[in-house]
């Protein structure tokens, strides 16, 4: 507001400057000027010191808000965070949550300005004159004709340049995740080729993105034009015809660029708000957490009732029934392609059945969220997580303030406190990682441990020692294995194919 009192004080003065100067009053005409050049350098410097602590307040609260966003979003059940594409997440967590916080932190902030501006204008000009007022109001109405043509070819490109960047993300992590198989299996040109094709239709979409930013730019120049030529032409008509004097003619059209301005930033939200809502339409496509009934998970008894689950229809699992409420350690074996591994993942709760459903504890295994794990369930896939950082700060993150035991149980894998130190997870032989996210396992000693393959990549005294910890183990354990070295110490051993079972004790 502060602004808006400047930018109408200001051609009060110069039309107080240029009346004085018709009259010859050079000395009035001096100190006016000198009012002027005094109030501009006021302006400029308090908006540069306000301007800066805004934008470093707004950076801080920014970063603040994006901490609570990225909580609120890893608190969505663990089928749906699973089921996320590195480009969708990509797109979600960067360029939607910059366009949704510009909203509040610019667009309605603008707004609101705007509009008390606004007012501010109008009580200026009609105490001008009516006929100045009217004319600004008119004319000013003109700059909505850009935004209304563009915006639904605006939303358009939003949309499309989102997926399409995602899409290239993804395509590029997959190229870097299957880099060797693509060299083995000479599939790099048809790689090649399928990412110029990507790069082909981004930069058709960016083209037409160009046009319409163009097009936008084009009509807001020749509207500006018509604005600034024929108001100042109407307002000199009005002085010739004395309707006006010459010094309130001075001050309509020294006030014009500023009144344009905020009109045209008025009309620039219904651009913003339409890109935010596409945004928030792609954030919130699910629902949340907060959405379900808060599971926990105490004694890990699994209940699976006519469970279904097919991926690109090849059909894994079908109508499964099963009850594991009694064992303690339970192994779940079958032919390859017979959805052992599937079905760990959906009793977990990382994938979501087309058909049937798994309970744990009496809750459904698509309400487990982030707060389950890992104390009340430990999930080890299979395919052990490459991290490119230490196992020490692995054990720093999963047991802050207090890693002596996973330390001691990491140790007694056979890992020596340098590797876990110095060495990244990624940087480690198979069985060493294996042993990392064992140890970790054991150490949080959850309610129900989810293990696929767990033998996998192990040696014989890494064998013995998993033998022995599961043995130990108080709560529910229930793996995956074709390694008959852990059968003995299952007290139930579950054969499974495409959902039929049978059970031997």
């Amino acid at each position: 507001m502060l602004r808006t009192f400047i930018n109408i004080l200001i051609p009060v003065l110069l039309s107080k400057i240029i009346a004085d100067a018709a009259m010859g009053n050079i000395r009035e005409v001096l100190v006016l000027t000198g009012a002027v050049l005094l109030i501009k350098l006021f302006e400029f410097i308090v908006f540069c010191v306000s301007d800066n602590e805004l934008k470093k307040n707004l950076s801080v609260n920014k970063h603040i808000c994006k901490l609570e966003f990225y909580k609120f979003f890893f608190e969505r059940p663990v089928h749906e965070l699973f089921s996320l594409k590195a480009g969708e997440t990509k797109e979600k967590l960067n360029d939607d949550f910059e366009t949704i916080t510009k909203k509040y932190t610019s667009t309605y902030p603008q707004t609101i300005t705007a509009f008390l501006s606004a007012a501010a204008y109008l009580v200026y000009l009609l105490s001008l004159s009516k006929w100045i007022a009217l004319i600004f109001f008119a004319f000013s109405m003109l700059q909505v004709i850009p935004p209304i043509v563009i915006r639904k070819y605006l939303q358009v490109n939003y949309d499309n340049c989102r997926d399409i960047e995602a899409e290239l993300t993804d395509f590029v992590v997959g190229g870097y995740r299957a880099f060797l198989l693509i060299k083995l299996y000479k599939l790099d040109i048809w790689w090649k080729k399928k990412l110029a094709g990507l790069h082909r239709e981004y930069s058709k979409i960016g083209r037409k993105s160009i046009y319409t930013g163009t097009a936008e730019s084009v009509l807001n120049d020749i509207v500006n034009s018509v604005l600034t030529y024929v108001t100042y032409g109407l307002i000199g008509w009005l002085v010739l015809k004395s309707i006006v004097t010459l010094e309130v003619g001075v001050q309509a059209i020294a006030v014009s660029g500023s009144v344009f301005g905020l009109v045209r930033t008025m009309f620039q939200v219904i651009r913003d708000v339409a890109v935010s809502r596409a945004a928030e339409r792609r954030i919130s496509d699910s629902p949340t957490a907060a959405e379900t009934e808060d599971a926990r998970i105490s004694a890990g008894n699994i209940s699976i009732s006519d469970l279904s689950f097919s991926y690109d229809d090849n059909e894994l699992i079908s109508n499964l029934n099963l009850s594991i409420d009694n064992p303690k350690i339970s192994v779940i074996k079958g032919k390859n392609g017979s959805g052992k591994t599937t079905l760990l993942y959906l009793i977990a709760g990382v994938l979501k059945g087309n058909a049937g459903e798994v309970r744990i504890d009496g809750f459904s295994s698509l309400e487990l969220t982030a707060s389950n794990y890992p104390g009340e369930l430990f999930f080890l896939p299979q395919e052990d997580a490459v991290f490119n950082f230490t196992a020490m700060e692995l054990f720093g993150m999963m047991f802050p303030g207090c890693k002596d035991k996973v330390l001691e149980m990491a140790e007694s894998f056979g890992l020596s406190r340098a590797l876990l130190l110095e060495s990244k997870i990624s940087e480690l032989s198979g069985g060493e990682r294996k042993k990392v996210f064992l140890a970790a396992a054991f150490a949080v000693d959850p309610v129900l441990m989810i293990l696929d393959e767990p033998t996998n990549s192990l040696d014989n005294g890494g064998k013995a020692l998993l033998k022995e910890l599961l043995n130990q183990r108080e709560g529910r354990t229930l793996l995956v294995t074709h390694d008959v070295f852990l059968d003995d110490i299952a007290e139930h051993i579950y054969v499974i194919d495409k959902g039929a079972n049978d059970e031997d004790v």
